[in-house]
Formats: structure tokens, sequence, C-alpha cells
């Protein structure tokens, strides 16, 4: 699902042009990571489904301490899993993808608040539930869990799709950053934690 649901995003096609794997091949491998970084941790992964059952949109969320990252920095203190998928995502990609995803990596902190905040790090719906309140769902149930953790002074998101911007902004988040990074922008967004 995730796949479909960044096939034309502008990151991931910057990141994978070349990759050994394609793009889809790149995705995947990378969305693998985001989800084992969240889930080996505890970390909040979530879903949504609709009427037919199937899974049509989710949400990866990281929690602020320790501070978030995608794979992890501190190879010693990753579990074992969870190493292995980082592992087995920098075999794959190929060399010129592993260095533009870097330099991603050293990119989309820029601007984030330096007080503890959530990470969204991944929100996607299918490309056949765009516009259907799956990812106004996933928000408000980010929003919960923010809301509910005093340890937490909001969310910090990225997005690389102009598209999303106005989305976010009509959301609460407003742009705190932007970056460029290759041939793609970087746009850092805030939104604050809403009392509980």
């Amino acid at each position: 699902m995730l796949v479909r649901a960044f096939a034309s995003d502008p990151l991931m096609n910057y990141l994978f042009s070349d990759a050994p794997i394609g793009v889809p091949g790149g995705i995947a491998a990378l969305m693998d990571l985001a989800f084992e970084t969240r889930s080996s941790r505890g970390w909040p992964v979530l879903g949504a489904r609709q009427a037919d059952g199937n899974l049509h949109g989710v949400a990866y969320l990281s929690i602020p301490s320790p501070a978030p990252s995608l794979a992890g920095t501190e190879a010693e203190q990753e579990p074992d899993r969870l190493r292995e998928t980082r592992l087995r995502f920098e075999a794959t990609i190929g060399p010129a993808s592993l260095e533009r995803y870097r330099a991603y990596e050293a990119a989309w902190t820029v601007g984030a608040p330096q007080r503890p905040h959530h990470y969204l790090g991944v929100l996607g719906a299918a490309p056949e539930a765009q516009g259907h309140g799956v990812g106004c769902a996933l928000l408000e149930a980010v929003a919960s869990i923010v809301a509910a953790d005093p340890n937490s002074d909001g969310t910090w998101l990225d997005t690389e799709n102009p598209r999303n911007v106005g989305y976010y902004e009509r959301r609460g988040f407003r742009v705190a950053a932007e970056r460029a990074l290759g041939s793609v922008t970087i746009w850092g967004m805030w939104r604050a934690r809403a009392a509980s």
C-alpha cells in the first residue's frame, strides 16, 4: 500500500531513481526500515482500515525520547531485527541511493524544535483512499497521542511534496523550515501540542 501511496513522491524518486531495486523497491525497503524502527522500540504505528477490511492508510510516529531517528545512529543500541533491516536496506539500495538517503537523514531535522516532540515520519494513504478522510483520521489519532503525552510539545514532520504543504497547514501545521536537497525541497512543519 505504501509503495503505491509514495510512487510519485518527489523524495522517493530522488532517493531511488537509480537504485538497483528501482523506485518501488527502494520505497518498500525504506518503509520496512521506518516500520521496524518504530515497532522494535514500541513506538506508535497506526493503521486505518475501511469497510472493505483492507488497510488504506498508515502513520508511523516517533516518540520524544530518545531523539527520533529513521534508522538509529548508534548501532550498539539497535535491536537485532532493526539492525538486520537497516543493513539489508543499505545493501539493496546501492551506493548512490545510500549517499542521497544519508544526506536526507542529515537534512530532515534542520529547523526542528530543540524541545521534546513527536516526529511523524510516515503518513500515507492508498491512492484509492486519498481524499476520503483516511489521512485526516490518522492525523487526529496522532494529535490525540501527542496531546496525551506531557513530555511532548508537539509534532514535527517533513514533506517534500508541495501539494502536502497546504494539506498540513489546513490541519494546524505551519512551515518552520525549508531546505533544498538535490532536486527536492524539504519543508519542515510544526504543530504545537493541544492541551488534553
